[in-house]
């Protein structure tokens, strides 16, 4: 399972620096790109819900554990700040910015944490589908 995660996760990241490198000479890839960061972070949210509720975080090793933490809280304060964010008069670069920058930010981190899962799992024994 954490192949077929980690993989689907460096497909979207593939696309996403070709939708970067397309959008210097074409404007609309960048509703493509936002298209795509839905689709990632829905993804990522999903094997993350997966993962806490599939093994529980008891089980994970302990930078796993924390990674996690780290970045239910990224997610949480996001949001929060989207939330407020949404209610007040900002200008449109400010938007823009907030919109594609730490969202990126934390895909990268929990990316990251999925190949620590990989790395970890190469030491111990596993099979097939293995959520651990």
């Amino acid at each position: 399972m954490k192949k077929i995660d980690f993989a689907a996760q460096t497909l979207v990241f593939l696309t996403a620096i070709g939708l970067l490198i397309y959008a210097m000479f074409e404007d609309e890839s960048i509703m493509l790109l936002m298209y795509l960061q839905m689709l990632l972070g829905g993804l990522q949210l999903l094997s993350w819900l997966i993962s806490i509720i599939g093994i529980g975080i008891g089980n994970a090793d302990s930078r796993i554990k924390k990674g996690y933490i780290i970045y239910t809280i990224a997610v949480a304060a996001f949001f929060l700040i989207w939330y407020v964010g949404s209610h007040l008069n900002i200008d449109e670069t400010m938007a823009y910015t907030f919109i594609f920058g730490p969202p990126w930010i934390i895909a990268l981190y929990y990316y990251h944490l999925c190949y620590l899962k990989l790395k970890i799992q190469k030491n111990r024994e596993h099979s097939f589908l293995d959520l651990n």
